[in-house]
């Protein structure tokens, strides 16, 4: 039986085996939701590859289930897990830009402006590895598979990093008339990493992108259409596709092998935010004027217009994992309007749940790994949903718990 069909009290017999940390952290948090009276019997058939050791690793970190990080633009994040333990990681002397989680959950990444990222053990806040760069660290991702980190400066340089020895495996510096760009510190997500964990694309507030490849240094294309600035990215799950969006109004879809623009989607206003669906059939974009649309990725064609500007107008989006397959991209998208999270059906144009606990309306938006959970936050309180019921799982003050701001950095992960 497939993984994504696990479920009842026999499924430890039909369950396949996973073979890499990247499926198990998408599976487990499945298994663990639906087996609730035998998760060690499952756990212990789909880790069959694995060591003893890590199959002990994944049980006893299991009753966790999510965790939530806040940070209030100071030097320290608090993170809350589901059972109610609640961890502070003290180690920055200046802002905390952001942070990653580890595929399992057990470790996170943080970057700041005092030039440093660390590697954590999220479980009790001791620092694994300090990762020290020259200036301040811009962005960060964990590549798949949880052994390698990549960071970017501020001016562009990009690093890879092992992440179980702290040592640099590769430097890529930002091609000419990059060097000088001072990328945002606030979005996060100017580096992407393709979904095979072997090569990475830098971009942001310049017209180019670059993909390298991790393994041999070596440029594997660059992206050079864009008449402005590229202000989101997008990686399809085959990894394959790369979309951006655009300063220029326009949103492109690329071939990630030779660099062949593919599609060209024009919109009204200045494309802030892509996103990849249903397993790369659909692409989905949203405009600063807050028109939100959806595009067929095999002609090109709008397939509809999810919000238009206007009061419920859109600011940004975060795809929502279908499912326990492959490549877990689905047809459900969030996207934050004024006022609310909408969690849409793309393909249809169906508003599943509106998300609207929040008094003061400041949002962010994470997704968990596997899209079966959902964090929104302001500066008040930080809320967990389920996002197949729109349920609230949990709603955590984080005025009461010390970490304020308009609103805080967080992340999110189901373990």
């Amino acid at each position: 039986g497939a993984v994504g069909d696990v479920s009842g009290a026999g499924a430890a017999d039909d369950v396949d085996v996973v073979s890499d940390i990247a499926t198990l952290s998408r599976v487990a948090p499945r298994v663990l939701r639906l087996e609730r009276a035998s998760p060690e019997r499952v756990l212990h058939t789909m880790l069959a590859g694995f060591t003893d050791d890590l199959v002990r690793h994944v049980l006893d970190y299991a009753p966790f289930r999510y965790q939530v990080a806040a940070c209030n633009q100071g030097t320290q994040v608090t993170l809350w897990g589901a059972g109610g333990a609640r961890t502070v990681l003290d180690g920055h002397n200046a802002t905390v830009y952001g942070l990653r989680f580890f595929p399992l959950g057990d470790r996170a990444l943080t970057w700041s402006q005092d030039g440093t990222a660390i590697i954590w053990d999220s479980r009790n806040g001791a620092r694994i590895h300090l990762l020290r760069h020259q200036i301040p660290v811009g962005c960060a991702q964990v590549i798949p598979g949880g052994h390698r980190v990549v960071t970017r400066t501020i001016k562009g340089t990009t690093l890879v990093w092992d992440a179980d020895t702290g040592e640099v495996l590769q430097s890529f510096e930002p091609p000419p008339g990059q060097e000088n760009v001072s990328i945002s510190t606030r979005l996060g997500r100017e580096v992407s990493v393709f979904p095979t964990g072997d090569r990475v694309m830098p971009w942001g507030l310049h017209p180019v992108a670059t993909v390298w490849n991790i393994e041999t240094g070596e440029v594997v294309c660059v992206f050079r259409r864009h008449g402005g600035d590229i202000v989101s990215a997008s990686i399809f799950p085959t990894g394959d596709k790369v979309v951006t969006g655009g300063a220029d109004h326009k949103a492109f879809v690329w071939d990630a092998a030779t660099g062949r623009l593919l599609l060209d989607l024009g919109h009204e206003a200045p494309v802030t935010s892509v996103a990849v669906l249903d397993a790369g059939r659909l692409v989905a974009t949203v405009t600063s004027s807050g028109r939100a649309a959806v595009w067929n990725v095999g002609d090109g064609d709008k397939l509809r217009i999810l919000l238009r500007p206007g009061s419920h107008s859109a600011q940004r989006m975060v795809y929502i994992a279908d499912g326990f397959e492959e490549f877990p991209w689905g047809e459900r998208i969030a996207i934050v309007s004024s006022g609310a999270v909408l969690i849409w059906n793309a393909s249809s144009g169906r508003v599943l749940h509106r998300l609207d606990n929040h008094p003061d309306w400041t949002p962010g938006l994470a997704m968990s790994p596997g899209g079966d959970m959902m964090a929104t936050c302001s500066s008040e309180q930080v809320i967990v949903w389920e996002t197949h019921s729109g349920a609230m799982v949990r709603n955590i003050n984080i005025t009461t718990a010390r970490v304020s701001g308009s609103p805080p950095v967080w992340c999110f992960v189901a373990s």
